[in-house]
C-alpha cells in the first residue's frame, strides 16, 4: 500500500483545510513529520487511520471535530492511496454536532463514508454505505486496524508491540499478512472429515454392539450372558453364536412335536363335547316346544276377544251408510251450532222454532228503539246547549255591567275637564282686565270679582282625549249589550227546543234503548244461522232415529255400541290377519311338539345330559389351553430362531460395513491429527509449520538490519519453548547477545535497543510480506518517535538502514522533533501552532 494525498478539515488542532502530498514528499523515499510536542504530528497519523478504518477505540477517534473550528464547519478526511496498482480514494466525515438549519440550537450529524476507485481517467463511486465501505477496505488492505498500526503505522508508545507480542497475538498478525487461511481451511476440513469418520466408526461400532445385543436378546440370554457375549473377541463370538443357533433350532423342533400331540388331544375332547351338547340341544328343543304351546295358550282370551270384535265389525259394516249419515249430521249440527253461537244448554231445547221466533221479534224492535234514541240524543244536545248559553250569558252580562260603569266614569271625566277648561278660559280673560277699561265680554269698566286661575291648567288636548275615551267606552258598552241580547235570544230558542224533561231521565232511557238496539241487531245478524241450526237439528234427529232402529235390528244394544264396532278397511284386515296368524301359530307349535315326541326322548334325562356337557366342556377347555400353550411355545421357539437368524444377518452386514469404514477412515483420521499437530514425528500443526517458515524469514530479514543498527552485537533467534502449547506455536523470539554469547528475552533490552530491534523486526516483516506475490504491499512505513533514546552513533546506523529502504522503493515517514533529523532529512511536513492555539502544516520538498 502506498499513500498519495491526505486532505483534512476541522480535525484535531487543524481548524482549516490542510493537504499533505505524499507523492511530493516520498519522491526521495524519506520524509519527516516535524513540529513541537502537541502541535498535531500524531493527528496526521490518526487521520490516516480514521480514513482507512473509521472511528476506533483510541481516545479522540469519536470526537475528531476540531475545537478551533466553528460548529458550522463540517469536519472530514480524504485519503488517496494505491493497493496492488489500483488507486482508491476514501472520504470520511466523523459524527459531529452542527447548528440547526432552521431555528436555534444544535443537532447531531451522523458519520458518513464514501469509497471511490480511479478508472479510465475519472473517479468511480464504489459505495456510500459505511458497512460496505468497511468491508471493501478490509478486503483491499488485508490488514485490521491493530495489524496496520503494528507493521505500517508504528504509533508512539506502541512501537515495540509486535516485538513483545505473545505467540497467539503474533500468530494472528502473521496469518493475516501471509494469507495462511488456506492452511487453516485445509486443517479444518481434514478435522471435519476426521470427526465425521470417527463418528462413522463410532456409529458402526455401536451398530455391531446393537446387533450382538439383538442376537443375545433373540436367543433369550440373561443379562450376565449378554455381557459375556458382547465382551468376546469376534472369532470367539462367532463360534458362540453358532452354538446358540443350533440350540435354538433343536428347541423349535421339540416344540413342533409337542404342538402336534396337543392338537390331536384337543380335537378328541372337542368331538366328545360336541356330541354331549347335541343330545342336550335335542332335549331342550322338546322342552321348548311344549313350553311354546303353553305360552301361546296364555294369549287365547285376547284371541277370543278379537274374534268377537271381528264379528261386531262385520255386522256393523252393513249399516255403515246410516252411521256415516249420523256422523255427517252431527258434523253439520256442530258447525251450525258454532255459527249460531248455540251453547250446549241451548242445544238441548225441545222447540228450536221458539228460539228463532224470539230472534225475529228482537230484530223487529231494534228500528223503533233506534229512532227514539236519535230524538232523545237531539234533546240531550239541546239541554247541553242551554247550559252552555246560560254560562256564556252570565259572563256577557257581567261584561256589559263593567262596560256601563266605565262609560259613566268617562262621561264624568269629560264633563269635569270641559268645566275646568271653561273656568280656565275665564281666568285667562280676567288676567287681561284693567281697572277703568271695558271687559271684552261684558263691556263693564269695573271688575270687582275677576276669576282666579286654577292650580293646573286644562288644555284643549286634555278635553279632546277625554272625549275620545268617552266615545270608545260608549261603543264598547253598545257592543256588550248587543252580544248579551243575542245570547239571551239564543238561550230562549234552546230552552224551547229542549223541553221540560230532566237530563238524567234522558240518559237512562238512552241506555235502555241502546241495549234494545244491540240485542236486535245481534239477533238480526244471527237469524240466518239460527234457521240453519234449526234445520240441521231436525236432519240430525231423523238420521239418529233411522240408525238406532237399524242397530237394534242388527243385534246391537245401542247406537253407540254399533258405532264403536265400526272399523275401517285397514283395521278390519289387520284384525282378520291377527286372528288367522294366532290360529296358524297354534297349529305350528302343536305340530312341532308332535314331531319332537317321535324322537323317543325322555325329558327326565335332561339334568344328567347337562352334567355330562359340563364335564366334556371342561375337558375340552383344558385340551385347547394345552394346545394353545404348545402353539405359543412353538411360535416363540420359531420366532426366536427367525429373530436370531435376522440378527446374525444384520450383524454380518454391520461387521462388513465396520471393516469398510475402518479401511477408509484411518488415513483421514491420521491426516487430521497430523495437520493439527497431534500425530507425526514433530507434532506441529500445518498452519503453525507454515507460519514458522515465514517467521524464520522475517527474523532473518530483521537480523540483516539489526546487525547494522547494533554494530553486529544483536541477533534475533526463533525458539521452541517447552510445553505442548509452545510446541504447537513456535513463534517465540529471543535476542542473542554476541558480546556474551547468551540468548535472552527481548524485554531485557534498553529503550534505545528496543527501538531499533523493533524497527528491524517491523522492516523485516514488511520485506517478507512485500516479497510474497499473494501478500500485502507495505510500500509506506511511518515511525512515530523513538529516536530520542539513540546515541549519535546508533542514530547514524539506524538512518543508514532507513536509507537502504529508500533505495528499494520504500517511503518512510519519521515523526520526530529532533534537530539532528532536521539536518539529515530535507523533505518534511512542518506542523506549527498559530496564535489562537490551532495548528497549520506546510509541505517542504
Amino acid at each position: 500500500m502506498r499513500l498519495h494525498r491526505l486532505e483534512l478539515v476541522a480535525i484535531g488542532p487543524f481548524a482549516t483545510r490542510q493537504v499533505v502530498d505524499f507523492d511530493q514528499l516520498g519522491a526521495g523515499g524519506l520524509f519527516l513529520l516535524d513540529g513541537p510536542t502537541g502541535a498535531g504530528k500524531t493527528t496526521i497519523l490518526d487521520a490516516i487511520t480514521f480514513a482507512l478504518y473509521g472511528p476506533g477505540e483510541r481516545a479522540g477517534d469519536g470526537r475528531l471535530h476540531s475545537d478551533f473550528a466553528g460548529r458550522e464547519t463540517e469536519p472530514g478526511v480524504v485519503l488517496d492511496f494505491s493497493v496492488r496498482g489500483v488507486r482508491h480514494r476514501v472520504s470520511r466525515t466523523p459524527e459531529h454536532v452542527r447548528p440547526k438549519r432552521r431555528g436555534d440550537g444544535l443537532t447531531r450529524q451522523p458519520a458518513r463514508a464514501h469509497l471511490e476507485r480511479w478508472e479510465n481517467g475519472a473517479w468511480l463511486s464504489r459505495s456510500s454505505n459505511k458497512a460496505e465501505v468497511a468491508l471493501m477496505l478490509a478486503d483491499d488492505l488485508g490488514l485490521t486496524r491493530e495489524q496496520f498500526t503494528q507493521v505500517v503505522l508504528l504509533q508512539q508508545g506502541d512501537f515495540a508491540r509486535f516485538l513483545r507480542a505473545s505467540d497467539d497475538e503474533r500468530r494472528g498478525v502473521l496469518s493475516k499478512l501471509f494469507g495462511t487461511q488456506l492452511y487453516d481451511r485445509i486443517t479444518a476440513e481434514l478435522e471435519r472429515q476426521g470427526q465425521h469418520a470417527a463418528r462413522d466408526l463410532d456409529t458402526a461400532a455401536r451398530r455391531v454392539a446393537s446387533c450382538v445385543s439383538a442376537a443375545a436378546e433373540a436367543a433369550g440370554l440373561s443379562g450376565t450372558h449378554r455381557e459375556e457375549l458382547a465382551g468376546l473377541a469376534p472369532q470367539a463370538r462367532e463360534q458362540r453364536l453358532t452354538a446358540i443357533g443350533g440350540s435354538l433350532r433343536r428347541r423349535a423342533d421339540a416344540a413342533d412335536e409337542a404342538q402336534l400331540l396337543a392338537v390331536q388331544a384337543a380335537e378328541s375332547a372337542r368331538e366328545h363335547a360336541r356330541a354331549a351338547r347335541e343330545r342336550v340341544t335335542r332335549l331342550l328343543r322338546v322342552a321348548d316346544a311344549r313350553a311354546a304351546i303353553d305360552q301361546h295358550d296364555a294369549t287365547r282370551p285376547a284371541h277370543e276377544r278379537g274374534i268377537q270384535r271381528l264379528d261386531r265389525a262385520r255386522r256393523s259394516a252393513a249399516m255403515r251408510p246410516l252411521l256415516d249419515a249420523v256422523g255427517d249430521a252431527e258434523d253439520a249440527l256442530a258447525r251450525a251450532s258454532a255459527a249460531a253461537l248455540i251453547d250446549a244448554e241451548t242445544r238441548e231445547v225441545d222447540d228450536a222454532d221458539d228460539l228463532v221466533g224470539a230472534a225475529i221479534m228482537a230484530a223487529a224492535a231494534a228500528e223503533p228503539a233506534r229512532l227514539n234514541s236519535d230524538e232523545l240524543r237531539r234533546r240531550r244536545r239541546a239541554l247541553h246547549r242551554v247550559t252552555e248559553l246560560e254560562q256564556r250569558l252570565e259572563v256577557e252580562a257581567a261584561t256589559a255591567v263593567q262596560a256601563r260603569d266605565r262609560y259613566h266614569r268617562a262621561v264624568d271625566d269629560h264633563q269635569r275637564l270641559l268645566d275646568a277648561r271653561l273656568a280656565g278660559m275665564a281666568a285667562t280673560l280676567a288676567a287681561a282686565l284693567v281697572d277703568g277699561q271695558p271687559c271684552a265680554v261684558c263691556g263693564a269698566t269695573e271688575h270687582p270679582h275677576p276669576a282666579a286661575s286654577a292650580a293646573q291648567e286644562v288644555t284643549a288636548a286634555h278635553v279632546s282625549t277625554a272625549k275620545q275615551r268617552r266615545e270608545a267606552d260608549e261603543a264598547a258598552l253598545r257592543s256588550a249589550e248587543v252580544t248579551a241580547a243575542s245570547t239571551e235570544q239564543e238561550l230562549a230558542d234552546a230552552r224551547k227546543s229542549a223541553g221540560d224533561e230532566d237530563a238524567h231521565a234522558i240518559d237512562a232511557e238512552l241506555v235502555r234503548l241502546g241495549e234494545v238496539v244491540e240485542v236486535g241487531e245481534r239477533s238480526a245478524r244471527m237469524l240466518p244461522a239460527l234457521r240453519d241450526w234449526a234445520a240441521a237439528r231436525q236432519v240430525h234427529a231423523l238420521a239418529v232415529e233411522r240408525a238406532r232402529d237399524e242397530a237394534g235390528a242388527a243385534g246391537f244394544d245401542s247406537l253407540a255400541q254399533a258405532r264403536e264396532s265400526v272399523l275401517d278397511a285397514a283395521e278390519l284386515a289387520d284384525l282378520e290377519r291377527r286372528t288367522q296368524a294366532w290360529r296358524r301359530e297354534h297349529e305350528r307349535r302343536v305340530a312341532a311338539a308332535a314331531l319332537a315326541e317321535f324322537d323317543g326322548l325322555d325329558l327326565a334325562g335332561l339334568a344328567a345330559a347337562e352334567h355330562e356337557v359340563d364335564a366334556a366342556e371342561h375337558t375340552e377347555a383344558l385340551a385347547i389351553a394345552a394346545a394353545t400353550d404348545a402353539a405359543e411355545a412353538r411360535g416363540q421357539a420359531r420366532l426366536a430362531c427367525e429373530r436370531f437368524g435376522a440378527a446374525l444377518t444384520e450383524l454380518a452386514a454391520a461387521q462388513a460395513e465396520q471393516a469398510r469404514l475402518v479401511a477408509g477412515a484411518e488415513p483421514v483420521v491420521y491426516l487430521s491429527k497430523v495437520t493439527r499437530g497431534m500425530a507425526g514425528q514433530r507434532r506441529v500443526a500445518l498452519t503453525t509449520f507454515v507460519l514458522r517458515h515465514w517467521f524464520e524469514q522475517v527474523v532473518q530479514a530483521a537480523n540483516v538490519r539489526l546487525a547494522a543498527m547494533s554494530s553486529g552485537r544483536y541477533e534475533l533467534v526463533r525458539v521452541d519453548e517447552t510445553g505442548a502449547k509452545a510446541e504447537r506455536a513456535g513463534l517465540t523470539v529471543e535476542v542473542l547477545d554476541r558480546h556474551t554469547g547468551e540468548a535472552r528475552s527481548t524485554r531485557s533490552l534498553s529503550g534505545g535497543e528496543t527501538f531499533y530491534t523493533s524497527l528491524s523486526l517491523a522492516l523485516g516483516l514488511a520485506d517478507v510480506v512485500r516479497a510474497e506475490a499473494g501478500g500485502v504491499d507495505l510500500d509506506t512505513l511511518f515511525i512515530d518517535e523513538g529516536f530520542g533514546g539513540l546515541d549519535a552513533q546508533t542514530l547514524d546506523e539506524v538512518m543508514a538502514v532507513i536509507e537502504e529502504l529508500r533505495e528499494h522503493g520504500r517511503v518512510v515517514g519519521i515523526v520526530s522533533h529532533l534537530a539532528e533529523l532536521k539536518e539529515l532529512i530535507t523533505e518534511r511536513v512542518e506542523v506549527r501552532r498559530l496564535p489562537d492555539g490551532s495548528s497549520t502544516l506546510r509541505v517542504v520538498a
